[in-house]
């Protein structure tokens, strides 16, 4: 400076598109992709607002005015651009709809494809005759999705965002997300209208196979009842958490993180609003939540839920799902003659009672299975208001008014049909496709037989045993960590997240009772186990990223370790 107003202004644009460096009164883009604003009480990422209005509706606008001129931008500025619109945005778009964790600013989602289209190509049409671009032929292949009137992506991808706390799972006919909260992090922004969005990012798990799922509904939307939360259904206003001066905003709990290999992943995390100021501790609920992502099956699972302050006195719920009806509600358990409620029914509420066999539901593409061990699944059918005509339906898992250590255990299935479900329902009874091994205060964790597949979630050092086929090993931790095992044919990939995100102490060891080899990697011959060491950055806002390693199966000294 100064190098006259349009050379200022292009130094002030490029210097604006830098990774942040801290999470101390930081706002900007940060490495896991997100763009996050108001970080004192717990960052924040609204992915159609703040940031998105400086990534593309000012830089790019700006660029393309003065291309080809001595001030054009260089070729950092497009890149930086590209890759957000191509690692982040695209990930969180479904068939043109951006996703409801972190878009909730607009109140017709239906804009969002026409924004990101306008988006990509100014940034195309934006560039000098000598810019080099890295990751154009990218960019044009997402313009021409983009220009499809459906915006049919056929992504199949695991995404961690780990700054923030979510985890994304795509597969050509869905879309699934979990968001969680921390220390660290919090949800959305306030909603429309002024509407709270305090539980939206409070284990928020959205499954989508329509485009405009969750679209149009914020006016009689129960804004307690987020899919994936649990919380109590108090019948005060909620408060507008989300605002940045707000102090109950963010989690009590540090311990919150994904872990993902690219294609498979979970997240889980310990939900807490305890803050010291009771004031602001509107809600009333605490536990450990873990989300489990597959092919084409998600499990959530719940433990330690408890009423920790009075609240409203009202039943704490473990929403399935809260969405428009659009089809009949079918039910049934494995065996038992399927029962449906006609679409269009109305006013109607449901109770459903465990005996030892899991619960199944269907509506509209989703199945839900709830496994016993769950407590009460509670349907309601809510009439549609005068001028509307989509009811709506809140399928739940009712803890009751007093829950002292409660848990859940269920499955969403992404376009089952009845008969399906009905199939996978008897399978799970049996012990496959996938058998959870613990869910407790301690490690929830689960093994998928088809995918070879272990997650598990450990809160505090310790082991678990994997029952995998005839074979079972222990899988054991020196600190709370999110440990995920695939086999891959006579390879293990072993990917591992610290959930604590800590800057001090940056090595974890997982034990596996198999003959491994491989990087940072010790075979006791003695006890049958392979120790492995993983290390992550000491940088903040890279503690919480998954490190993943592969490792050789020497599987002529299968053994059990301890």
């Amino acid at each position: 400076y100064p190098d006259g107003c349009l050379g200022d202004i292009m130094e002030l644009i490029e210097t604006g598109f830098v990774l942040a460096d801290t999470y101390d009164n930081q706002n900007g883009f940060f490495p896991d992709g997100t763009i996050c604003h108001h970080p004192r009480y717990g960052i924040q990422f609204t992915a159609d607002a703040y940031g998105w209005e400086w990534l593309v509706e000012n830089s790019i606008p700006m660029a393309r005015f003065l291309k080809d001129t001595r001030y054009r931008a260089g070729d950092a500025l497009y890149q930086t651009i590209a890759d957000s619109l191509l690692d982040t945005y695209r990930s969180l778009t479904f068939k043109g709809y951006l996703d409801v964790a972190v878009g909730g600013l607009q109140p017709d989602r239906s804009k969002w494809g026409p924004r990101l289209l306008n988006a990509v190509t100014g940034l195309l049409e934006a560039r000098s005759k000598d810019t080099t671009l890295l990751r154009e032929t990218e960019l044009q292949a997402f313009r021409s999705i983009l220009k499809n009137r459906d915006y049919v992506d056929d992504l199949t991808l695991d995404q961690p965002f780990w700054n923030i706390d979510c985890l994304v799972h795509r597969r050509p006919d869905y879309f699934a997300s979990a968001k969680m909260i921390s220390t660290r992090s919090r949800g959305l922004e306030r909603g429309i209208d002024r509407r709270s969005y305090y539980y939206l990012g409070d284990g928020a798990l959205f499954v989508r196979t329509r485009a405009d799922a969750y679209n149009g509904l914020s006016e009689r939307y129960n804004w307690h009842a987020i899919p994936g939360t649990t919380a109590e259904q108090r019948l005060d206003a909620l408060p507008l958490a989300a605002d940045s001066p707000f102090p109950g905003a963010n989690g009590t709990n540090a311990f919150a993180g994904v872990v993902s290999d690219g294609l498979f992943g979970f997240g889980a995390f310990v939900y807490e609003r305890n803050h010291p100021d009771e004031a602001v501790n509107y809600s009333t609920v605490n536990g450990n939540k873990a989300y489990f992502f597959f092919e084409n099956e998600i499990l959530a699972l719940g433990n330690s839920i408890r009423r920790v302050r009075p609240g409203d006195g009202q039943d704490i719920w473990t929403t399935l799902n809260q969405d428009a009806c659009r089809t009949d509600f079918v039910w049934s358990g494995p065996g038992d003659r399927a029962e449906t409620i006609a679409w269009g029914t109305s006013g109607a509420e449901r109770n459903f009672s465990f005996r030892d066999q899991p619960l199944w539901f269907y509506q509209d593409n989703l199945g839900y299975i709830v496994l016993p061990g769950s407590g009460e699944v509670r349907l309601s059918l809510q009439a549609p208001p005068k001028g509307k005509e989509v009811p709506l339906f809140q399928l739940a898992i009712n803890h009751g008014v007093n829950p002292q250590d409660d848990r859940y255990q269920y499955v969403i299935l992404p376009h089952a049909r009845p008969e399906d479900l009905e199939a996978y329902a008897t399978r799970l009874a049996a012990g496959t496709p996938f058998t959870i091994l613990r869910n407790d205060s301690e490690v929830m964790a689960v093994y998928h037989h088809a995918l070879k597949i272990t997650q598990a979630a450990f809160f505090q050092p310790g082991q678990v045993t994997v029952t995998a086929g005839a074979e079972e090993f222990n899988l054991s931790v020196n600190r709370p960590a999110l440990v995920m095992l695939r086999e891959v044919e006579d390879r293990l990939e072993v990917t591992v997240t610290d959930p604590y995100q800590s800057t001090q102490d940056t090595t974890m060891v997982v034990g596996i009772g198999q003959n491994l080899s491989g990087p940072d990697c010790l075979y006791e011959e003695s006890s049958g186990t392979s120790r492995l060491s993983f290390s992550h950055s000491a940088e903040a806002l890279y503690a919480g990223k998954p490190v993943t390693a592969m490792f050789h199966l020497n599987r002529s000294d299968w053994r059990k370790g301890p």
